[in-house]
């Protein structure tokens, strides 16, 4: 049985484990989830890239690049069969997800082979190419979409203090935000801060999990819109995103770029 990790984004098995990049777990999962069913090209471009445009080459690449990751497992035949002129699907019982709780994750890291490079260099490069034909077409916020911005706002402000008083070693909590029951916890070297109520996505997880630093991040989750705030301590950097569930990807590749740039 292959067993796919995917917080981590590997596959193992008993004696050997592979890394696989992150389009390629997102990809897997939605398989493996959906298995037998055959999965159509463009839902699995959207599950995978979000809104962000790319063409089937950009899909071709990410599946040949699993099917290279299951031979250096030793797995001879894959468990991803492409349907002709529609997309792929995941044989039913060959690849198991197994979960593995965040808090594992960064203090028991596991060793894994890193996917090749190149592989990814090529990737990227198709997006961007497949990406030029496209434009930002957000349409105008109604008046319950900022609301919900000013909501998060307030929120926001509240959360900076709570960093700034980590900062400065000062009071665990301003009293302003005592109100707002936001709660902090430690995953491995980041300070996490959410409200109890926010649950984290299986995405999120992976994000905390492979951003690794000396950060103070806050997580706010809303009915429409979605708030990310990355601060790094040494540098007193921060970057704030504000996004939708369809656009995480584009957020997730900007935050990792924000904690590269800073190491």
């Amino acid at each position: 049985m292959i067993k796919f990790d995917p917080v981590k984004n590997r596959i193992f098995t008993d004696t050997r484990n592979v890394g696989i990049g992150h389009r390629e777990g997102l990809i897997l999962e939605l398989l493996v989830q959906r298995a037998p069913d055959v999965i159509e090209k463009q839902e699995i471009i959207t599950h995978a890239w979000g809104n962000i445009c790319v063409g089937d080459t950009s899909l071709a690449k990410s599946i040949s690049a699993l099917r290279q990751a299951f031979l250096k497992l030793g797995v001879k035949e894959s468990p991803i069969i492409t349907a002709p002129r529609v997309g792929y699907r995941a044989l039913p019982g060959r690849v198991k997800c197994v979960e593995i709780s965040l808090e594992d994750v960064v203090e028991n890291p596991l060793s894994t082979e890193t996917p090749n490079p190149h592989e990814k260099l090529d990737t990227e490069s198709t997006e961007q190419q497949d990406t030029s034909n496209c434009s930002d077409l957000s349409p105008t916020c109604p008046p319950y979409i900022r609301i919900i911005l000013n909501t998060l706002s307030v929120i926001l402000i509240f959360a900076t203090l709570a960093i700034l008083s980590i900062k400065l070693d000062l009071a665990p909590w301003p009293p302003h935000a005592a109100h707002l029951a936001l709660t902090q916890q430690r995953v491995g070297e980041l300070i996490l801060i959410k409200s109890p109520s926010v649950k984290l996505s299986l995405p999120l997880r992976r994000l905390l999990a492979s951003n690794q630093c000396d950060c103070v991040v806050f997580v706010g989750i809303g009915d429409g819109e979605n708030e990310l705030a990355w601060f790094h301590r040494q540098t007193q950097d921060a970057v704030n995103l504000t996004y939708r569930s369809g656009q995480f990807p584009v957020v997730s590749a900007q935050i990792t770029q924000f904690v590269e740039e800073r190491k």
